[in-house]
């Protein structure tokens, strides 16, 4: 019994550094920063191989995240050979590499509700404080830097784990009626608009809106997450979704939409704006549709000195073009095959509903990075043993 709770503990510390990848601190160079992922990345992997009996089926379903790590370092190693940011390439895909092995070795070997509340214990833990951040500075930041930061983090990851945990909130609490957690949905979504509203960010607003809305809905009626859990349906939705707003003529020109492009964005010539950042990003990807630009490619900076694509999906391909898009989507598909007959049922919904909130407001930001494919690395695990 306590060599097994020693194993326990050891793992929830293994899995507690892996959370720390999630942080980058605005203060620190991004190459220190990098330095220090990688160091974590391989000690948690050699602790891990070292300290416990290696599962073989673990290293069959690896595949899909094993051939998108080497797609984001292949895409970006062609353009930019050994300079740093294709140090940052092996760092950024070596992150999503150790969420998907830790996350399913230690689910496979205790179980995935136990590696999900440590999970939610490290996230909750930055999550308060940002938010103590957030409201000492009253979302104006620590200073320093051109953006407002805290830290570990700006207002988008602040509004990204206030969105995992508001998808996690009723997890384990079964015992409660609908009634109860729809009331503990609501106040958590009061604090966390409270949040958003102080650190001036209307992704937040819409995401956390959208997670808290989904989660009730599906409370009472269930049908609808059957459906969401469809590997194809997701697939579907990403793809679909931005095919329809990137190239509608009707949605770019709504006023409804345009009222939230200049929100989110802070130019009073939103509209026009996004469509030149979407239009110069497609002239790139066509230039270079197969393997893109490498990781991070600067395009629409370049370009109009200012911003980024504003949309995942567009991000994808300028990075890692068709063979890195693809290979995501792949890695998506496999994630919500793999959960299709998981025993954790609350668990699973909890995580569907949160990599849908992040696809939608993908569409006009940045966000198919760490914190989400750490959340799909947790959903692949919540596979039925």
């Amino acid at each position: 019994m306590k060599t097994t709770s020693t194993k326990i503990r050891y793992s929830t510390l293994l899995l507690s550094m892996m959370c720390l990848l999630l942080i980058a601190s605005p203060y620190i160079p991004q190459r220190v920063n990098n330095i220090i992922k990688l160091l974590i990345e391989i000690s948690l992997v050699m602790l891990t191989i070292l300290k416990y009996k290696f599962d073989k089926n673990t290293v069959r379903k690896m595949l899909p995240i094993s051939l998108f790590f080497m797609a984001i370092c292949v895409c970006t190693f062609r353009i930019y050979g050994l300079e740093s940011r294709s140090f940052n390439a092996i760092v950024t895909g070596g992150t999503y590499f150790v969420f998907f092995f830790l996350i399913r070795f230690f689910s496979a070997r205790y179980n995935c509700m136990y590696v999900s509340n440590v999970i939610r214990t490290n996230i909750l833990l930055y999550m308060l404080i940002l938010d103590l951040l957030v409201i000492l500075t009253w979302g104006k930041g620590l200073g320093g830097l051109d953006e407002a930061v805290y830290l570990i983090g700006n207002k988008f990851m602040t509004s990204y784990l206030h969105m995992l945990i508001l998808a996690l909130i009723n997890v384990n609490r079964s015992s409660l009626s609908k009634w109860k957690k729809t009331i503990r949905i609501l106040l958590f979504l009061l604090y966390s608009l409270f949040i958003c509203v102080i650190a001036d960010t209307s992704t937040g607003l819409f995401g956390c809106l959208t997670v808290a809305t989904v989660s009730i809905i599906i409370m009472w009626w269930p049908l609808i997450i059957q459906i969401m859990s469809k590997p194809y349906v997701v697939i579907v939705f990403f793809i679909g979704l931005n095919a329809v707003f990137l190239l509608s003529d009707f949605i770019l020109n709504n006023t409804a939409f345009e009222s939230f492009f200049m929100a989110r964005s802070h130019t009073s010539t939103i509209l026009s704006g996004r469509v030149l950042m979407y239009q110069i990003s497609m002239d790139a990807i066509v230039q270079s549709p197969i393997w893109g630009y490498g990781i991070n490619y600067d395009i629409v900076q370049k370009t109009l000195s200012f911003g980024n694509p504003q949309n995942g999906i567009l991000k994808l391909l300028l990075d890692y073009g068709i063979v890195g898009t693809v290979l995501f989507c792949i890695v998506l598909f496999t994630t919500f095959k793999n959960s299709r007959f998981s025993q954790y049922k609350d668990l699973k919904e909890a995580y569907i509903i949160f990599v849908y909130g992040m696809l939608l407001c993908s569409l006009v930001e940045i966000n198919l990075a760490a914190i989400f494919i750490l959340a799909c690395a947790a959903l692949n695990s919540t596979e039925g043993e």
